[in-house]
C-alpha cells in the first residue's frame, strides 16, 4: 500500500520523513507478469490451459492418486 496520497508508508512517511519504503520485489514481479499476461493472447491461452490441467488433478482425489502412481513409476 504504497499510495501516493493515502497509502500507508504515505502517511507513515509524514511522521517520520526519513523513512524509506521499499517495494516486495516479488510483488511486483507477480504484478508485472499479470499485466504482461492480459496483453499477449497467447499467454492468456498458455495461463487457461495450466490451470486446466491444474483444476483437473487438484480438485479430484481419483487424478490425484493416478498422478500419485505414475509419480512412483518414474514416468
Amino acid at each position: 500500500m504504497t499510495g501516493v496520497c493515502g497509502g500507508v508508508s504515505t502517511l507513515m512517511k509524514e511522521h517520520n520523513g526519513l523513512m524509506l519504503s521499499v517495494n516486495c520485489i516479488a510483488h511486483r514481479l507477480a504484478l508485472a507478469s499479470g499485466q504482461a499476461t492480459n496483453s499477449n493472447k497467447n499467454l492468456q491461452k498458455y495461463q487457461a490451459m495450466i490451470n486446466t490441467v491444474y483444476k483437473y488433478y487438484h480438485y479430484t482425489q481419483k487424478h490425484q492418486s493416478q498422478l500419485n502412481t505414475i509419480q512412483q513409476l518414474g514416468v
